[in-house]
């Protein structure tokens, strides 16, 4: 009982906190912003433990002891689950930068990387200056990240939720800001952008998700990766929108 009180504070944490957000959303205006063509990515911090969690847990009627109940029974599914990837484990912010930085440069723009000061969470209050002049600072936190379900009986989802900004780095203004989720939607609301889920990572119950381990994995890499490739996409220049588009309707108009 005592150890389970210790892990309180986590409990309430992810009582209030998971699936909420109030970070409003602007969207990136490339004709707005055209001498944005360096960009700093700061690292985002690893997540701390890949979660574990499903929602509308029967605990939360039963008070304090049910409350107790529903963490004991997260902490051990996290530990399993972490003990069934651990050959397989990997650094979920080493494979987003990755994939950020190709993405972002096939669309012709040049990126430095930032390291996070260690003990930063959330946005950075100010940012670092970098050796290379640059036009903007991208910044990033994940806010969940694991296999999450609706319900008790919900199928569970590789799912990432990340809050992005993009910051001026002369007048510090706001050029761009979201919180992305993509994989079980349950818990976002109308400030997120929800991106689906994929369909193939998707696992009935817990025990086919620890019995799937290199499957679990490769579920949140997916759904990793394709977080970065959507705020890439929000990037693209104006001109290239326009000639993709009217590529699009001309393919559209062939017989």
């Amino acid at each position: 009982m005592i150890k389970s009180l210790t892990r309180l504070p986590f409990l309430l944490f992810i009582l209030f906190t998971v699936g909420c957000s109030n970070l409003k959303q602007l969207p990136y205006n490339s004709g707005m912003n055209q001498h944005v063509k360096t960009i700093a990515i700061i690292k985002p911090n690893e997540p701390a433990q890949k979660q574990i969690y499903y929602y509308n847990h029967p605990g939360l009627q039963l008070g304090l002891i049910g409350a107790i109940a529903m963490d004991v029974e997260f902490a051990s599914k996290r530990d399993d689950f972490s003990e069934s990837i651990k050959e397989h484990d990997f650094k979920a912010g080493e494979i987003f930068i990755n994939t950020l930085k190709t993405e972002l440069e096939l669309l012709d723009y040049k990126i430095e990387i930032v390291e996070r000061p260690k003990d930063s969470s959330g946005f950075l209050d100010s940012y670092p200056a970098n050796e290379k002049p640059v036009d903007a600072y991208l910044d990033f936190y994940y806010t969940s990240f694991g296999y999450l379900a609706g319900g008790p009986a919900s199928d569970y989802k590789a799912s990432t939720r990340l809050a992005v900004q993009l910051v001026d780095s002369k007048t510090n203004a706001t050029l761009y800001s979201d919180h992305l989720s993509i994989g079980e939607s349950f818990g976002t609301s109308n400030e997120f952008s929800y991106l689906g889920f994929e369909e193939d990572y998707t696992f009935p119950d817990f025990d086919q998700l620890i019995s799937s381990p290199y499957k679990s994995i490769e579920g949140l890499k997916k759904t990793n990766e394709q977080v970065a490739q959507f705020i890439a996409e929000q990037f693209i220049p104006k001109a290239r929108k326009q000639a993709r588009a009217k590529k699009l309707q001309l393919s559209a108009e062939q017989p």
